[in-house]
């Protein structure tokens, strides 16, 4: 099977409920970056690592359709505008390679990867669309910050307030990014990257 990227438990993030996994939303933090330009560094790094996720699909897409790597088709896999239409897309053209090249393991590892792969793509979603606040503009942060930490600049990335449904009930947001999870978050996407390009080898590896 293939590497199912860093443990979860190693790098500190941890499930909203039930076990962990490595995508899920990281625990709320309770100090923040000292420094705004950090977590603004972060949020560069994410946003960069995922596109490099999505030129790895890029290059597994045009083996699925039988053009590995020709310019055209490299362009025909960014052609729908959104990530869920293309990951649509990639999944449809696997469907149709694994008909004329049956392997089932092969298949299974596609599958999964593939899902993993959107999974990650609700994380970079929040940090495409975040905002880098002082944590205590934000209530909910500023009554979790540790006591070293109170009265302090702290810096995170928390989602706009015009996204409600990124808020409960009681205001708090539902994610907030400090360096720490960002670079966690890059250096997940940057082995899922590779995975996917080691995918690509095994799928056809008479093009490499």
């Amino acid at each position: 099977m293939l590497r199912i990227g860093v443990d979860s438990k190693e790098r500190g993030f941890a499930a909203v409920g039930g076990m962990p996994e490595p995508w899920d939303v990281p625990p709320l933090p309770e100090r923040g970056d000292n420094c705004e330009d950090v977590t603004y560094a972060g949020v560069g790094r994410v946003i960069s690592s995922w596109e490099a996720v999505e030129v790895q699909l890029a290059h597994l897409y045009t083996v699925f359709i039988g053009r590995p790597h020709e310019h055209h088709a490299i362009r025909a896999y960014g052609s729908p505008r959104i990530f869920a239409d293309r990951l649509v897309l990639v999944r449809r053209a696997a469907d149709q390679y694994f008909v004329s090249a049956p392997d089932q393991a092969v298949e299974g590892d596609v599958t999964e990867l593939l899902e993993r792969v959107r999974r990650y793509s609700d994380r970079r979603n929040e940090v495409a669309h975040g905002i880098v606040r002082q944590m205590s503009w934000v209530r909910a942060l500023r009554d979790r910050l540790v006591s070293d930490a109170v009265g302090k600049f702290q810096y995170c990335l928390v989602p706009p307030h015009y996204t409600f449904r990124k808020f409960d009930g009681q205001n708090q947001p539902t994610y907030a990014y400090t360096s720490a999870e960002l670079l966690t978050l890059n250096e997940r996407l940057f082995w899922l990257a590779q995975e996917v390009s080691d995918l690509r080898q095994r799928v056809a590896p008479e093009d490499e």
